[in-house]
């Protein structure tokens, strides 16, 4: 019964450490949203004046970037971010306001 006890015990510490280590490595999408200050298509890179700060991102080689996406515009970036680094994977220009 002892040996049973302490087999028990080791899986659920196994099972306990994979759950947790399991999410670790994957980044969680974020979304930030402002007016295009810089973007460079060629170098990959666009900043956008947000509420709080100014943000640069690297663009992902297969990320999707709307064609009215230039400086001025008001954009939605989905980004992962991993250490210092802020990467988008999608860059969408707002509609644009209608005028009645």
């Amino acid at each position: 019964m002892k040996k049973l006890f302490i087999v028990l015990i080791a899986l659920l510490t196994v099972v306990a450490f994979v759950s947790v280590s399991d999410g670790a490595g994957k980044p969680k999408a974020m979304k930030a949203s402002g007016e295009v200050t810089a973007y460079d298509a060629e170098g990959k890179t666009i900043t956008i004046k947000g509420a709080k700060a100014d943000m640069t991102f690297a663009i992902a080689p297969d990320a999707k970037v709307m064609p009215e996406v230039k400086v001025g515009a008001k954009v939605t970036v989905m980004y992962t971010k991993a250490g210092d680094t802020m990467t988008a994977s999608s860059i969408k220009a707002a509609a644009a306001k209608r005028k009645k």
